[in-house]
């Protein structure tokens, strides 16, 4: 083992975790090893332990197991960039308990993150043995060391439209011969999923925002749509996939006076960055523009 270093705690804000990282080596070649450890705020956040969003990281192979006493571990084989499947791996074991302490440990197939050549086939832990490093009851007491994060201040509602209430309102818009996968999504204002009518599956997704009423940036946006009886200004775009690949992608966005906007876009791949699955996307832009001005969402 090599280049040894780390980052003890701090209470300055936007200070790194505490953290250590190494370089192993054996006969297969070197790889960077980190393991990091931090208390998370109470109540947990939603997010604070889940896999990568499959839209977003189409080629993770991740797994979340709930464990006893209300701990759960996430074991997720991926990438340093999520869309190069071919370029340097990065796996990770992260462990999040009832309490709110959290332990990672994150390695690669090479010995910097930055590196463009991986210098072994894989990283130097299975999956298994991340799990028993992570598990490891001698990072009870680092965490328990470590001073409790403050509960952040209260936010107040922001309206948005619940995963749930999205979905559910989706449903209701999608023809019923439509097959539905890959849920995912935020607590709130995010929901991604995979449609298919039969002819190849495609990413739907669903932005439900809230913008000052007349902010200037928004309007931006939408300085050139077109306005609508129900008092919305509406944009349809038909673009390439911001991540490539050859898919396309389709868009219906409306904003409101009040400062509500709903996006609705869809691919002809069932994730960014992957090839298509077939020639245009599932549902047309007509069908987009009459989900995305549907009343069911105010």
């Amino acid at each position: 083992m090599t280049d040894a270093s780390g980052t003890g705690w701090s209470d300055k804000a936007d200070s790194p975790q505490p953290s250590a990282e190494l370089i192993f080596h054996d006969a297969a070649g070197a790889a960077s090893i980190l393991a990091q450890v931090r208390n998370l705020p109470m109540p947990l956040p939603p997010d604070s332990s889940v896999c990568p969003d499959r839209a977003h990281h189409p080629y993770d192979r991740c797994t979340r197991r709930s464990l006893s006493g209300g701990s759960a571990l996430v074991i997720d084989q991926g990438y340093v960039d999520p869309l190069a499947p071919g370029g340097i791996q990065q796996w990770t074991a992260e462990l999040t308990t009832a309490a709110g302490h959290q332990t990672l440990i994150r390695e690669l197939n090479a010995s910097t993150a930055q590196a463009t050549t991986a210098t072994r086939p894989t990283p130097p832990l299975t999956p298994s043995q991340l799990t028993t490093a992570v598990l490891d009851k001698h990072w009870r007491p680092v965490l328990t060391a470590l001073p409790t994060t403050a509960t952040p201040p209260r936010v107040p509602s922001t309206g948005l439209l619940t995963k749930n209430q999205i979905v559910s309102t989706l449903r209701t818009m999608l023809p019923s011969t439509f097959h539905v996968s890959d849920l995912e999504g935020a607590e709130k204002g995010y929901v991604d999923l995979v449609i298919d009518d039969g002819h190849g599956p495609g990413l739907l997704t669903v932005t439900d925002q809230q913008w000052a009423p007349k902010d200037s940036k928004i309007a931006e946006v939408f300085k050139a749509a077109k306005q609508q009886a129900d008092g919305g200004r509406l944009l349809t775009r038909q673009v390439p996939s911001p991540e490539g690949a050859g898919a396309v992608q389709w868009e219906a966005d409306i904003l409101y006076s009040n400062g509500h906007r709903l996006l609705v876009t869809e691919l002809n791949s069932s994730a960014y960055g992957l090839t298509p699955t077939r020639p245009q996307p599932p549902l047309s832009l007509r069908q987009l523009t009459t989900i995305v001005r549907n009343s069911s969402w105010h």
